[in-house]
């Protein structure tokens, strides 16, 4: 899929991870995900239809901005590296849908945040069954939410670290 900038015009090749990312959110229920423009870093948001519309089509996503069914989140707080705080963020928020997936690494680390050098609060075993409550892309590593304050990697080098059951 290829997006066209609203803010300088360049378009771009979404990244595989990052269309999964997009997809991921869709299938827990939100109407939209951003992607950032890797020449201007403007926020480009897209609406589920828009996605699966290209796909159907092949055919370019031009956008002119912010939709309006656009979901507003407050900022997250940054990770100071401190011991467990005794008022812990709230959990991600509850969608009625719900995204099943299993591990396929031995060891996988669940991070206080969608950072590879966040404090680790957990590891996941190989084989083990998840429920993906929520997701994170920077471009380049593709995060699932599996609870708060409870961030995996799904992807590492395109090798999948996660495999989605009910996607």
């Amino acid at each position: 899929m290829e997006i066209t900038c609203f803010n300088c015009g360049q378009t771009w090749r979404v990244a595989a991870g990052q269309l999964l990312a997009a997809k991921l959110r869709f299938g827990l229920g939100f109407t939209n995900h951003t992607f950032s423009c890797p020449n201007c870093d403007a926020k480009n948001v897209i609406i589920d239809t828009d996605v699966r519309s290209s796909e159907q089509a092949n055919h370019l996503i031009p956008l002119t901005g912010a939709h309006p069914e656009v979901d507003t989140h407050p900022p997250r707080a940054t990770n100071s590296g401190a011991s467990a705080p005794t008022n812990p963020v709230p959990g991600p928020r509850i969608t009625s849908k719900q995204i099943h997936a299993v591990v396929l690494e031995r060891g996988l680390p669940l991070r206080r945040e969608h950072e590879r050098n966040a404090e680790i609060m957990d590891t996941l075993r190989k084989d083990e069954n998840v429920i993906i409550l929520d997701t994170w892309t920077n471009g380049e590593d593709t995060w699932v939410q599996l609870g708060p304050e409870r961030w995996a990697v799904i992807e590492q080098d395109g090798e999948a670290l996660i495999r989605l059951l009910d996607a």
